[in-house]
């Protein structure tokens, strides 16, 4: 217990030391003390209060910082140099200006030709080798910063690949990704981004049988949202190939052949939850001459003219097989869209 007690007595004291060493400090310092009982040990730790910044005349240091807009000069010159090929860093150190305002200026208005596309390019590839690397998410940024070249205009092949994107695509973080069962759309897909962009596509396999074309570009990703809210406008008035290419995607994405085995109640249909893309597409196929009804949310085919007309005109690709593994599927082997559509019209002929 003597013990004890002088142990007491010897930490009194030297607390009692430390306050009054406390109030010896000037006061700007404070002095905070943290005790830990676990080990029987004081721990103390000092924590600086900085002194306050002196008044001047005509200065307000306690209020908010008044920013002043940038000079329009500025700004176009942001936008000459990044139509040369300048990284966004570059821009930034160049003209004096946060990179997060220079990519607002020049992100969503320039367009980059092939030089300017290769330039950058070669700055992102020269960075992932001198270790641009994000240590939190285990990969380059590199891979996510690719710049892609922006098309002048529609094209047929254009129009197809913001379809399928739209209809059975979907954004996220870095990218977009395009998801189907079916090796030929995501070999086309990819194939017409490769070829429209120069954009590789990474094939991955999800759960049921179900593929994904990856796509790794926050370029791409901003430029394909952009894309699918300004084709709804314009297809309506493009050219009839034009409306064609639209009309291939959206059945061969959304869009089925139904025969049952009693050969009843055939017809084409074509599933959307968004009501005004299935009016949409009631009306381009007007401009082949088939018509259709839509159903909730489904848009079907039903009268054998139109049905040979929509083969005639439209049709499905080669080689879209139906997957034979679903529960509720009809056909217990591996048939394609096309031959139950050419089945459904040889039925009707014979009949």
């Amino acid at each position: 217990m003597e013990v004890f007690a002088k142990s007491n007595l010897l930490f009194i004291s030297l607390l009692s030391s430390f306050v009054q060493f406390r109030e010896l400090l000037p006061i700007d310092y404070r002095l905070c003390f943290c005790y830990s009982f676990k080990k029987k040990r004081v721990r103390s730790s000092v924590v600086e209060r900085r002194p306050f910044k002196a008044s001047v005349a005509g200065s307000n240091p306690a209020g908010p910082s008044m920013k002043m807009p940038y000079p329009t000069i500025l700004k176009e010159k942001s936008k000459a140099l990044r139509r040369k090929g300048f990284s966004l860093n570059e821009i930034s150190k160049r003209l004096d200006v946060s990179k997060t305002t220079i990519h607002d200026w020049v992100s969503h208005s320039i367009e980059l030709n092939e030089k300017a596309r290769a330039r950058i390019n070669r700055l992102i590839i020269k960075g992932r080798k001198t270790g641009n690397f994000n240590k939190y998410r285990g990969e380059s940024r590199g891979r996510y910063m690719k710049v892609i070249v922006k098309p002048k205009g529609w094209s047929k092949r254009l129009i197809k690949l913001i379809a399928h994107l739209a209809f059975d695509g979907g954004k996220r973080p870095g990218g977009y990704d395009y998801y189907n069962s079916n090796n030929t759309l995501i070999n086309q897909v990819a194939d017409l981004a490769n070829e429209l962009f120069g954009l590789k596509a990474h094939i991955r396999e999800g759960d049921h049988g179900v593929m994904r074309a990856v796509f790794f570009s926050a370029d791409f990703s901003r430029y394909v949202q952009r894309k699918i809210i300004e084709l709804f406008k314009y297809i309506p008035h493009a050219r009839i190939e034009e409306k064609r290419a639209f009309l291939q995607a959206f059945f061969d994405d959304e869009g089925n052949a139904f025969l049952d085995k009693k050969y009843r109640n055939s017809r084409v249909r074509g599933y959307q939850d968004d009501k005004k893309v299935l009016l949409i597409v009631e009306k381009l196929l007007l401009f082949f001459e088939v018509n259709s009804k839509i159903d909730r949310n489904e848009l079907v085919i039903s009268k054998k003219a139109d049905i040979a007309q929509f083969k005639k005109e439209i049709n499905f690709s080669p080689n879209l097989f139906l997957n034979p593994n679903r529960k509720n599927s009809i056909w217990k082997r591996k048939i394609t869209k096309r031959e139950i559509l050419g089945m459904i019209l040889a039925k009707n002929n014979s009949s």
